[in-house]
């Protein structure tokens, strides 16, 4: 299944997405950084890191894995 945010930008190379919570956010940075150092593609670390994080936050309930 694929995540999709609306408004998903980078900023200076970071990940943001619009209408989040900056803590959203603030997680997010730090999990695509984790998951880029690990080696994976810009767009699979942000996919990743969006997951984990929705997971943890639930920010956006209508999203499902």
């Amino acid at each position: 299944m694929v995540i999709r945010f609306l408004g998903v930008a980078f900023r200076l190379g970071d990940p943001i997405v619009k209408g989040a919570t900056k803590k959203f956010n603030k997680l997010l940075k730090k999990e695509y950084d984790e998951n880029r150092a690990a080696g994976l593609s810009s767009s699979s670390a942000h996919k990743e890191a969006a997951k984990t994080v929705n997971r943890e936050l639930k920010e956006f309930p209508d999203l499902k894995d």
